[in-house]
């Protein structure tokens, strides 16, 4: 009998180990004629008995460890720190791993073949019968939030359900996440924004009296803003930890929040704000030609969609508070193309005039007018000529902010026109000195090698010429400065000043220094920094006249940019 080859490389291994282990049984015997063939058929038939329990042991190890495969599965099936579940077409437990078990609040072997439904709150129900109904239907990957009722306790909870059906499976595989949490979270927030609208309730009574106005307004920096950061705070870890879990409705109500979140914190900052207008103020330097490009540039949209046309004359250099200012010529100007009749395009014209050294500026519109008798009406804070807020949006408070910013600046503001027709504002305001020398030298005063590293790399790719002084304490700065007072080339043009550093620290280091030559002070300017840009350290820093501004950590090359445009030519 001729023997058949054998190609496969499994077999041929197989083979060797069952002639390897059967010439261990049976030493190898020379036999001549018709017993070495009988011979040879029985040792065949060996072979194949030892190839089969070879294989038989492979089969049992390879059971044993399909078994200890399955065990693990359902070990961590069982154990998941999530829900899972099989239901059937008509919503029947069929199988559940502890979690879900847990989550309804039963027996696990108890659950098997009960309606889910069950456990579903009356009003999620329509929810869940729709979320099953379009994975069979659809055979689809469906996701939807309930709120279950546990067991016999009837304690609520919330899950997120998603489901799915494996390919030729007749029933349905559903993961139950607990959102508990979350929705409790959700309560929270709502409970904070009633909370803020009876503050800001509150804030109504106060608004008509100057010196209450100054109280709360300071209570809303601090009380209000509390309720206002947990919001925020909740919303992050709302759309940081569950907006992929979100549905279309839920993401809508969490923008309604922060939309709404965003309006209060709006209205309670301008408030603030009016209320410490020219507070502890530095007067600067200010280009109003490069200031009014920049407020027609960030009222770009306003402008292109109202088709409005502005023209500009030559602008002065003011010695001014600038972000006041600003502010003075963008009210003006959103008044000017706010106020229009129906398919009118707004012209405003702005102007300055020099009279008798001090300047006075006009911005003019074709818009829809004002009567005489609301002259001095219209900037009194949260007066509204116009009752129709959805025709002429607006919180009133616009012109009492410029009215309070040109009295900052000792000068008066009016208004002209024709009771139909076009509206003047003119303002008056003083003129300006030179702008520093350019910004060569920065000295950073500061006991953080971490902090002096980073600003001197972002001063650096702000402007590489310019040279950088370190010095880790306020001492060594004096000393600097008083050992190479009388040669002004090493002077820094810039100090930046850390509040908190041993030995001396900032406010230490500003008495000192204010003892120094007023010449010597006018040609440095000197910046606080700080960490947290606490209120109170803004407000004991600029009581200093030799401090010209605070800005928090870290010092940016965009914030150096900004230092050299401010104040430095």
């Amino acid at each position: 009998m001729k023997k058949k080859q054998v190609h496969h490389s499994g077999s041929q291994i197989l083979r060797q180990k069952a002639e390897e282990k059967l010439q261990k049984l049976i030493p190898k015997v020379s036999f001549s004629g018709s017993d070495a063939d009988i011979l040879k058929r029985n040792h065949e038939l060996e072979v194949y008995q030892i190839e089969l329990e070879i294989q038989n042991e492979e089969l049992i190890q390879a059971t044993e460890q399909a078994k200890s495969n399955a065990e693990k599965y359902i070990e961590l099936y069982n154990n998941a720190p999530a829900g899972y579940l099989t239901l059937s077409e008509e919503g029947k437990i069929l199988e559940l791993n502890f979690y879900s078990a847990k989550l309804l609040g039963k027996e696990r072997l108890k659950l098997i073949n009960n309606m889910f439904s069950f456990f579903v709150s009356r009003d999620s129900k329509t929810v869940f019968n729709e979320f099953l109904r379009n994975i069979f239907a659809n055979r689809s990957h469906e996701s939807c939030e309930v709120k279950l009722y546990s067991g016999e306790s009837k304690l609520t909870s919330h899950v997120y359900l998603t489901g799915h059906i494996i390919e030729f499976d007749k029933h349905c595989h559903i993961t139950m996440v607990n959102i508990t949490e979350r929705m409790q979270a959700e309560e929270e927030l709502r409970n904070r924004m009633v909370e803020l609208t009876n503050a800001y309730n509150q804030l109504q009574k106060y608004i008509f009296d100057n010196e209450e106005l100054r109280q709360f307004t300071y209570i809303s920096s601090h009380q209000l803003q509390q309720p206002l950061r947990t919001i925020k705070n909740f919303i992050g870890i709302l759309e940081e930890d569950y907006r992929a879990l979100f549905d279309d409705k839920a993401i809508r109500y969490l923008d309604t929040i922060k939309e709404s979140t965003s309006r209060m914190n709006s209205l309670i900052l301008a408030l603030s704000q009016y209320s410490r207008l020219g507070l502890k103020k530095k007067l600067q330097t200010v280009d109003c030609n490069a200031l009014l490009n920049n407020v027609i540039a960030d009222l770009d949209s306003m402008i292109k969609s109202s088709g409005t046309s502005i023209e500009v004359t030559s602008m002065p250099v003011l010695n001014a508070y600038e972000d006041e200012i600003r502010q003075v010529f963008q009210n003006l100007i959103e008044n000017a193309v706010k106020f229009q009749r129906n398919n009118n395009k707004p012209k405003i014209q702005i102007r300055s005039e020099n009279f008798e050294n001090r300047w006075q500026f006009s911005v003019s519109d074709n818009g829809i007018g004002i009567h005489p008798d609301h002259f001095d009406k219209i900037f009194d804070i949260f007066q509204r000529l116009h009752k129709n807020e959805d025709q002429y949006l607006g919180s009133g408070i616009g012109l009492a902010f410029c009215k309070k910013i040109i009295e900052m600046h000792q000068g008066k503001i009016w208004v002209e026109s024709n009771k139909n027709e076009d509206v003047t504002f003119y303002f008056t305001s003083g003129k300006s000195n030179n702008m520093k020398k350019s910004l060569r030298c920065i000295m950073l005063v500061d006991d953080d090698p971490n902090d002096n590293y980073y600003h001197t790399r972002e001063i650096k790719k702000a402007n590489p010429s310019i040279e950088v002084i370190e010095k880790q304490t306020g001492l060594e700065a004096l000393e600097y400065l008083e050992t190479n007072k009388e040669n002004m080339e090493l002077i820094p043009d810039l100090i930046a000043l850390d509040i908190n550093m041993p030995v001396m620290d900032g406010w230490q280091f500003l008495k000192e220094y204010s003892i120094m030559e007023k010449e010597f002070q006018d040609s440095v300017v000197i910046i606080m920094l700080s960490t947290s840009g606490d209120p109170d350290d803004i407000e004991k820093a600029m009581k200093y006249s030799c401090v010209s501004d605070f800005i928090t950590k870290p010092l940016t090359r965009e914030k150096v940019t900004n230092i050299a445009e401010k104040y430095f030519s």
